[in-house]
């Protein structure tokens, strides 16, 4: 039987008590970007939680690309003088560097952030869209950048999410695996994968009454937001369960 850690799932963790070097510092990028170091919140500029965002996808970064994202259309000189710029600011405010490199960039591993892309899913990504609150109109490539990191925060959040059910349900904890689902649901309200998931656990609950409720749910969501109505696949969940069985394959 695989033993995963309990999953924190609601709060980012930063792994603070792995550094060895003070002060201890933290990005928290997803919700509004904010600065935390020794008990203070601070609020990061756009541009800085763009750079910052940036390294922590990508891993590294030309300083020429770098330039051309963050100041489009802005003298070479000019850019380059920004980045030095941002660069000493957030230096200034960890205490040591926190973008590496001269040609090319990347994030200080002393810099941990709330964005974690790899590994298995011991902890899911937390609430809330990446870079919250911040416009990026002026800069048209890095809007289609930040575009594109949400969608890849969104898909591995909801890898996460399914994942930790599947694995809570196989240990027999499905108020766990129910509670993921309901998560998932809650991010994407139109997912016939989510709400066949919750129906079907609620069938083996033995609560058949509320899984079909959830497919009404779904039903409506469908007709509100899409016009269109459930699956041909979803539509035999549904009768297979009134039918008194649990949705799983034959």
């Amino acid at each position: 039987m695989s033993a995963w850690p309990t999953p924190t799932p609601s709060a980012p963790t930063f792994d603070l008590d792995e550094l060895t070097q003070p002060p201890r510092c933290a990005a928290q990028l997803i919700g509004a970007p904010t600065w935390h170091q020794q008990g203070a919140v601070i609020p990061l500029a756009r541009k800085a939680a763009a750079l910052l965002a940036m390294l922590a996808f990508d891993g590294s970064a030309t300083r020429v690309g770098t330039m051309a994202l963050l100041w489009p259309e802005t003298p070479e000189d000019t850019a380059r003088n920004n980045l030095v710029q941002l660069r000493r600011k957030l230096r200034d405010l960890a205490g040591h560097e926190v973008v590496l490199g001269r040609e090319v960039l990347s994030l200080s591993p002393l810099v941990p952030t709330d964005i974690v892309l790899d590994g298995p899913p011991l902890q899911v990504v937390p609430d809330g869209e990446l870079l919250h609150g911040q416009r990026y109109d002026d800069c048209p490539d890095l809007e289609l950048c930040v575009l594109e990191w949400r969608e890849r925060l969104d898909t591995r959040r909801f890898w996460q999410l399914r994942s930790l059910s599947d694995w809570y349900e196989r240990q027999g904890q499905l108020e766990a695996a129910v509670r993921h689902v309901t998560r998932w649901l809650r991010l994407d309200p139109c997912s016939e994968d989510a709400h066949g998931r919750l129906m079907r656990l609620y069938a083996l609950s033995g609560n058949r009454h509320r899984a079909v409720q959830v497919y009404c749910a779904l039903e409506r969501t469908l007709r509100a937001h899409l016009d269109v109505a459930p699956l041909p696949a979803t539509q035999r969940l549904l009768q297979s369960l009134l039918a008194g069985g649990d949705g799983l394959p034959a």
